[in-house]
């Protein structure tokens, strides 16, 4: 996430990109039959849960180059033509992962792909698979490349996902689902770029965030006051991104999180301290891979 500490208020809504874009040609549609497949977590678990993927693309007007994941079809639902198309945005510290990790029968992505529609999952600036742009290093120190918010996010990203998508695919609509952050920078698109309006056919908005005077999250509560502060002594340290996808972050998942461990419960608290207590709605056994 970014470097300016809007950090903290992203904990809530989501801090990461924009854009507005060209596009780098697509790999093919892949199966689990395939060997030539991306080493990607998103993409993994699409290919073992047999279905096919194709690999997108596109860079914004300010340089960022996003990843998108398609998925034209399953077993259930082959591989057609004219499909309507349902673009799903994930929300904070999050990526397109979220929508397939549940597995067949359970994961939006696959619900729907499996009802007859041609499926896109965008990833914003900044997450595991959209942590690239033309000229800036995201892991100098002295980096411009982590100085955005969901606003840029809105206004540069989600424009460009949508104009590759509908260009793709020859449709001039197209369904949107977004989680948290997925709203947020949705709504900002809608109001700061209009026109793109049109090219909505419907919106769906899953907990949305439009205002923060309602959060519960007591870590947001708590540190929302000392935002300035936070980001000068960040900035000082060189501390660019918040909680970096990382081997130390998924092997201490895997080990403090699973079933088996005692600290499993103390690592749900710690998605409650940000998110807000919601124990029947955390499948704990699923802790570890939410972290990866």
């Amino acid at each position: 996430m970014g470097k300016r500490i809007d950090i903290f208020v992203v904990l809530a809504i989501g801090v990461f990109g924009i854009a507005n874009g060209a596009a780098v040609a697509p790999k093919s549609p892949m199966s689990t039959r395939d060997t030539n497949v991306p080493m990607n977590f998103t993409a993994d678990i699409i290919l073992r849960d047999g279905y096919f993927l194709e690999q997108h693309e596109v860079t914004t007007a300010d340089g960022y180059i996003l990843t998108m994941f398609r998925i034209p079809g399953s077993p259930a639902n082959p591989i057609r033509q004219g499909k309507n198309v349902a673009f799903l945005m994930h929300g904070l510290l999050s990526s397109s992962a979220d929508y397939v990790i549940s597995g067949p029968g359970r994961a939006l992505a696959y619900m729907l792909v499996d009802a007859g529609y041609d499926v896109w999952m965008g990833n914003a600036r900044g997450n595991t698979n959209s942590r690239r742009h033309i000229f800036h290093d995201p892991d100098a120190r002295n980096t411009n490349f982590w100085d955005f918010s969901w606003h840029e996010i809105g206004y540069f990203d989600l424009p460009a996902m949508i104009d590759y998508t509908l260009a793709y695919t020859g449709h001039t609509t197209l369904h949107y689902a977004g989680h948290s952050q997925g709203t947020t920078s949705f709504f900002v698109m809608a109001s700061m770029r209009p026109d793109y309006n049109k090219k909505i056919r419907s919106m769906h908005a899953l907990a949305p965030v439009a205002f923060m005077s309602n959060l519960r999250s007591p870590f947001v509560r708590a540190f929302a006051p000392f935002v300035d502060q936070l980001e000068w002594i960040m900035n000082m340290l060189g501390v660019n991104e918040f909680l970096p996808s990382n081997d130390m972050m998924i092997m201490g998942g895997q080990r403090l999180c699973e079933d088996e461990s005692p600290f499993q419960e103390v690592c749900a608290n710690v998605l409650f301290l940000i998110g807000g207590f919601n124990s029947p709605q955390l499948n704990r056994t699923m802790i570890p891979a939410l972290l990866e």
